[in-house]
């Protein structure tokens, strides 16, 4: 097996980008979700998910299932009509429409299964058909003027264009269409003429019709909505209904009314007093006489009502930003906990790693810490979306795969990453231990007055920031010791422990000046956060073990975790740190200020002469520079040189390792730096076998200096057999092979221009590989990676214009380069990691995270149809030749 020379997409998780309509099939039991990209996601149980594109990057308006045939209808924003068919190797286009300008635009699409049609609405007036069977427009034509000359018999009332569409299932042959105008006519497509008339004084959104076919309910634009009763033949009795007061209400696009436990349930979108409809984003659900306003961080674009075999059960509500499922059984209406479609970004991610190799240990005790943490948020009830099955069950020696998040907020969120579905498992929080803005007593329920509406905050989108000062710079995770390092913007550090049990006590915050020798120096930015006052609770999960404050609060520009020896370095712009969170002491603080001022001073000393200066300037002349600016040197040349020098010291990566420094024979515990000047300062770690008492102390050995100073962005040791030399060699003694320290140990340093490979311990270059001259690209990112079929290990490196060159460690033989994503993708250039088998994960928006690999082999699992099959049944994966389905890419496996 072997890997391609080039990354082809698998996966996509979290939330669509910018989605435009939702449609639920209750036959099949799943939902599809439509977006403005042209975009198409159908998700059902568990791992039963797919994707679909059209061919133009238009966006979706309506989704339409044609379950009988096994086929979904699309229409885009274009005027156009796509047919999709449910086959056996996937969603498959299969035709298309696109509707002239002269018959106006589509406003809404209806079934008639009984007659195999379509009936498309238009803004003219006009209902159209098309045949379902081979997706041509059919003759028979419901114009405006037709309707128009039936309603005038009774009211004289403009129509305007076609709101809403419904097939009448009683009696048959009618179908009820109302207008914008207010009027809703009854109409038999038998012999076209109109049997009931039914008009409003206000403009009409939306019409609901009872499955029994005896109510029909209309939504208004004055924020209003009224009861049809049809059981009055010649005059229809009607109920008027305003949501609040006499006053005038936001529109209301859409409502559903439905019969729950013998009482009428309304759910509608809109209703608000006109003073709060720009404030507020809701969906409304009466019950009883009892409103509730579920309140969205982000607009409505649709919602539908999931009904079991005796009633409603179930609010699916799609918001720009989320997906919110509500139980409607429970007593307080609370969510489903989502499986897939989870919002990545409910508080802006700033940062993400991958963490391979977790142990089934760790791994039970994190889903155990989250029960725990959300038991009183979301419902105990099966996910009602559950259509298909998933026949591609997890490998149970697979690695435990974890994907970190850091947020504005503050917390950091852990994910499984070891299946097509990315599920969210635990969610840990700085902000619980300092003071921010923005707490409140009841963040759930608020009321704006006595007469004003209840909302119900739902959803886990949360755009608004407390305090800005909390945004996750920098996460470092090591699985064996339990231990969880978080770096703010601040220049805070949280070093954390697990514990399987919840604790109560106070905030210790320890101070850490960097810039001690520095005299005169005085900070502009922004403050340093607050800790809480009191005794504080931890839940059982990871808890607080040491905070630190940096000062200057800058931002941790880098950070590294060494559970094993109970150490971390982390740097700002003004110095770096080594401290000992076993025994809660600094080990090592260093100002990187303090050398550029040595460094300046000299450069003062032997200051260019004027000649000097002409010689150099004419020397660039001659190489066609296109100009030279001359001065004479004085305090601006120190200022510029003092600038220079001061980003040259700034630390951009760390390593630990036990490698060999000294002589050949033994092995000692090492600390490396790498500076943005191409410096690596090399240090060796003295441990005490009495870890809890004695001193960690830490001696410089070596400063080496790369020759085109470039900066230096990854440090990695290699063992014997040129595979990277594990922080932790215990992490998982069953997953993880022993190290090979019978040859001697290399060291790969990576900077922007070069790679270079030097041998442990006489620090001699064994290989190298520099950048072409006139390449522009240079090297972002470094990663260590291994395919798990070879076992062989490679060096993946990222460029500045988006591509990633592989190397093999041994000799840095160049094996191949491909684009993995494009320069200008910011979102994807940041975000980008790999995975230890060389899998690639990158946000392709602000919303969605994109799965990337070297091997095109898939598994497929397989959809269903949900025939009248037991849906808790997984042995009805027996009988699939016996049914329909279609495959669905699930999980990805090495090519052969």
């Amino acid at each position: 097996m072997s890997w391609q020379d080039k990354f082809t997409e698998t996966f996509q998780h979290g939330f669509p980008y910018k989605p435009t309509a939702l449609a639920w099939d209750p036959y099949f039991r799943i939902i599809a979700i439509g977006t403005a990209t042209g975009a198409i996601r159908i998700y059902g149980r568990l791992g039963v998910e797919y994707s679909g594109q059209h061919e133009k990057s238009i966006p979706v308006t309506k989704i339409v299932f044609v379950s009988s045939q096994h086929q979904m209808i699309t229409l885009c924003d274009d005027n156009s009509l796509h047919l999709w068919r449910l086959a056996t190797t996937g969603l498959t286009w299969v035709k298309s429409q696109i509707y002239e300008v002269k018959l106006k635009k589509i406003t809404t699409l209806c079934l008639r299964i009984s007659e195999g049609h379509l009936l498309l609405g238009t803004e003219g007036g006009n209902v159209y058909h098309m045949y379902l069977d081979n997706f041509t427009r059919a003759p028979t034509i419901i114009y405006q003027e037709m309707v128009k000359a039936e309603v005038y018999k009774v009211f004289n009332r403009p129509l305007g264009a076609v709101k809403a569409i419904v097939e009448s299932p009683i009696p048959i042959n009618h179908i009820v269409i109302a207008y914008a105008g207010g009027v809703i006519v009854l109409w038999n497509c038998c012999n076209n003429t109109a049997t009931r008339i039914f008009a409003s004084e206000e403009a009409l959104e939306s019409i609901c019709l009872d499955p029994n076919g005896k109510t029909i309910t209309s939504s208004h634009e004055d924020g209003s909505y009224k009861i049809w009763k049809l059981n009055h033949l010649k005059n229809p009795k009607m109920d008027f209904v305003l949501a609040y007061g006499q006053d005038q209400c936001s529109t209301i696009p859409k409502i559903i009314r439905r019969k729950l436990r013998g009482k009428s349930l309304f759910v509608y979108t809109g209703g608000l007093p006109r003073t709060m409809k720009d404030e507020k984003f809701t969906v409304s659900v009466i019950h009883k006489g009892h409103p509730v306003n579920f309140d969205f961080s982000s607009k409505v674009v649709d919602f539908v009502v999931i009904e079991s075999k005796v009633e409603p059960d179930t609010l699916v509500v799609l918001t720009e930003e989320e997906l919110v499922v509500i139980d409607l059984l429970s007593k307080d209406w609370k969510m489903y906990r989502l499986p897939y479609l989870v919002s990545l970004h409910a508080s802006a991610v700033t940062c993400n790693q991958h963490i391979s190799d977790v142990s089934e240990e760790f791994w039970v005790q994190l889903q155990e810490a989250e029960t725990n943490q959300n038991r009183d948020m979301y419902t105990n009830k099966h996910w009602p979306i559950n259509g298909g099955i998933n026949i591609c069950f997890q490998n149970p020696n697979s690695r435990g795969e974890l994907f970190l998040t850091g947020h504005e907020d503050g917390s950091v969120r852990f994910w499984d990453a070891r299946n097509a579905s990315l599920v969210p498992i635990y969610e840990f929080n700085i902000a619980q231990f300092f003071v921010v803005g923005g707490e409140t007593n009841n963040p759930h329920f608020e009321s704006v007055g006595e007469e004003s509406p209840i909302f119900h905050k739902t959803g886990v989108f949360h755009p608004h920031i407390d305090d800005p000062r909390l945004a996750i710079k920098q996460i470092a995770l090591c699985p064996s010791s339990g231990t969880l390092v978080v770096a703010s913007t601040s220049g805070l550090i949280v070093v954390c422990r697990f514990n399987n049990e919840g604790v109560n006590r106070e905030v210790e915050v320890t101070t850490l000046t960097v810039l001690n020798d520095l005299d005169g120096f005085i900070w502009r930015g922004i403050d340093q956060l607050i800790p809480k006052a009191g005794e504080l609770r931890e839940a059982a999960g990871f808890q607080a073990a040491s905070i630190l404050q940096l000062y200057p609060p800058a931002a941790i520009m880098t950070c590294e975790l060494q559970g094993n020896w109970g150490l971390i370095a982390a740097a700002t712009a003004h110095g770096f740190l080594l401290y000992d969170y076993i025994q809660k002491k600094s080990v090592m603080l260093k100002c990187t200020l303090n050398d550029a001022i040595t460094d300046v001073t000299d450069v003062n000393i032997r200051r260019r002469t004027f000649n000097k200066i002409m010689r150099h300037s004419f020397r660039g002349f001659r190489r066609k520079c296109s100009s030279v600016e001359i001065k004479t040197p004085g305090r601006e040349d120190l200022e510029i040189c003092s600038q220079e020098h001061s980003t040259n010291c700034h630390v951009r990566c760390f390593h630990f390792a036990e490698t060999f420094t000294s002589d050949a024979k033994s092995t000692s515990p090492t600390f490396w730096v790498g500076t943005n000047g191409g410096k690596i300062h090399v240090f060796t770690i003295d441990l005490p076998v009495a870890r809890e008492s004695g001193d960690v102390t830490c001696n410089l050995i070596k400063i080496i200096q790369l020759k085109n100073k470039a900066p230096v962005n990854a440090i990695a040791v290699l063992d014997g057999t040129n595979r990277p030399l594990s922080q932790s060699p215990d992490v998982n003694k069953n997953l993880v092979s022993l190290l090979d320290n019978t040859d001697l140990h290399r060291v790969i340093v990576a900077s922007e221009k070069q790679l270079k490979v030097l041998s442990l311990p006489t620090f001699k270059t064994s290989c190298k590989y520099k950048l072409a001259p006139k390449d522009v690209a240079s090297i972002r990112r470094v990663y260590l990676c291994e395919n798990p079929d070879t076992s062989a290990s490679h060096l993946f490196c990222v460029t500045s214009v988006g591509e990633c060159i592989v190397f093999t460690t041994s000799d840095l033989k160049k094996r191949f380069s491909t684009e993995i994503v494009k320069p200008e993708d910011i979102n994807a250039m940041s975000s980008l990691v790999f995975t230890k088998s060389g899998e690639a994960l990158y946000f392709s928006s602000s919303t969605d995270l994109q799965r990337a690999s070297l091997s095109a082999a898939k598994t497929w699992c397989i959809l269903l149809a949900h025939m009248g099959c037991n849906e808790d049944d997984d042995s009805e994966v027996a009988s699939v030749g016996t049914r329909s389905y279609f495959k669905l890419i699930n999980s990805l496996k090495w090519e052969e």
